[in-house]
């Protein structure tokens, strides 16, 4: 369910004469059986003009006439399309396009895509777009957009100044990488970008590129690659840092209509599904299991008939219920009568983790690396909680504050209060443990 990009460097015609034969040669990568091959091949022609590509291993490449434009209003600038699945493997030692007419190539510009699927079922979309005038706006030139309808998308995208008489280029549009770039000719006209993206949803899809200036006529393209996917595939969530007892969506495909004997696990936890649809799943109150806060958690769905899903890692958090804070422990207090013991049983150690909230009274409360904590003056109690490494999620305890030397019963039993120095201020710990109130 990934993909990788492979780009030999482009050789230009800079003849500047008409030619019927234009080659890409240098810097060939040895091709694989099921790549991909999308090779661009921009001209300028009196009239518009047919075109065949090969490669020197007689790999066949099918014309994607989708995105095929002439335009003589724009300097009879045109541009062709085409595809190859790779069947003969090897390093051909050029890609070749003939005319069937006379013409100028401005360029033969072949990109492998190794690592989609090689049935039938890929998807290939196109589309472009000319645009007057284009301003120097942060991608203001950008080409139609193309629908897909199952991820991952690899998308090519190619842009052309056509008419320009200051030599304006243009930059990579956001979250796109430059592929290639060349000119025929002259320093005016005739500048090429082609560059990529990795788009994980669906839906529209389109390339952008940042012109360096104001004024130039530019032509946008673009090859749009997807897989149609077999087993589940998860592409977002509703967020990357759900809470502890809050809701979360997962998005995707191929969940199947109904859940059955299906599963959600969150780092491992089996969570509890509220909704199960074919493209998304909602658990509306998230179990943590043993799993600590602030970290990466692997999201996996297992479906009831068709196998588990891709390991989704975009999960960048888990954190604590609404309402509730954590801290990780560094060095502990070493004097416990100071500081927050763990909840269940041991001590805390450096790693660990405190979980704070449900403060009682008003004001804030702040709970320090080294288990020690401050109070505002209106709090009288809040609860929290302690992971340690071999118990993992203790028991909630609450920590109760009175003033220094106050009396303290417990209705349990005996009581025993101890002072706590939190931030200059003394409190008196209270914890109620089965009954009886010790500190």
């Amino acid at each position: 369910m990934s993909y990788t990009i492979l780009s030999p460097t482009s050789v230009f015609d800079n003849s500047g004469s008409g030619s019927t034969v234009q080659q890409c040669t240098a810097s060939m990568p040895a091709l694989q059986i099921g790549d991909w091959v999308a090779v661009f091949v921009p001209y300028v022609a009196a009239t518009d003009v047919t075109q065949t590509v090969t490669d020197s291993l007689g790999n066949t490449y099918t014309e994607n006439t989708t995105p095929h434009f002439w335009l003589s209003t724009s300097g009879n600038h045109g541009a062709r399309f085409f595809i190859c699945q790779v069947t003969v493997a090897g390093t051909p030692t050029f890609i070749k396009t003939t005319a069937g007419a006379s013409c100028t190539f401005l360029g033969v510009f072949a990109d492998v895509i190794r690592g989609l699927v090689t049935s039938s079922a890929l998807q290939v979309t196109a589309a472009y777009k000319r645009t007057a005038g284009v301003g120097t706006a942060a991608d203001s030139l950008a080409s139609n957009s193309a629908t897909v309808t199952t991820p991952p998308v690899a998308v090519l995208g190619y842009a052309i100044n056509l008419v320009g008489s200051n030599g304006c280029t243009c930059s990579a549009g956001t979250g796109e990488t430059l592929l290639h770039t060349g000119q025929k000719s002259n320093g005016l006209a005739d500048f090429i970008k082609v560059e990529h993206k990795r788009v994980t949803g669906t839906g529209a899809v389109t390339s952008t590129f940042t012109p360096a200036q104001a004024g130039d006529d530019w032509v946008a393209c673009q090859l749009v690659f997807t897989e149609q996917n077999t087993t589940p595939l998860i592409t977002s969530v509703s967020t990357a840092t759900p809470r502890y007892q809050g809701a979360l969506t997962i998005n995707g495909s191929l969940f199947g209509s109904a859940q059955g004997a299906g599963s959600v696990t969150l780092g491992a936890v089996t969570q509890t599904v509220n909704s199960w649809a074919d493209t998304a799943i909602t658990i509306n109150s998230l179990l943590r299991g043993t799993n600590k806060y602030g970290i990466e958690l692997d999201l996996i769905v297992n479906t009831n008939a068709s196998g588990s899903s891709n390991t989704y890692t975009g999960v960048t958090s888990l954190l604590p219920q609404t309402g509730w804070n954590f801290v990780n422990i560094g060095t502990p207090n070493s004097t416990s009568a100071n500081r927050l013991t763990a909840t269940g049983g041991g001590d805390i150690a450096s790693g660990d983790q405190i979980a704070w909230g449900n403060i009682q009274g008003t004001g804030t409360v702040t709970v320090n690396a080294d288990g020690t904590f401050s109070a505002d003056s209106g709090v009288t109690a809040f609860d929290y909680e302690v992971w340690t490494t071999t118990s993992g999620w203790g028991s909630t305890a609450t920590q109760s504050m009175v003033a220094a030397g106050a009396v303290v019963q417990s209705a349990g039993g005996i009581a025993k209060a101890s002072i706590v120095k939190a931030g200059g201020v003394a409190f008196a710990s209270i914890l109620a443990i089965g009954g009886i109130s010790t500190s």
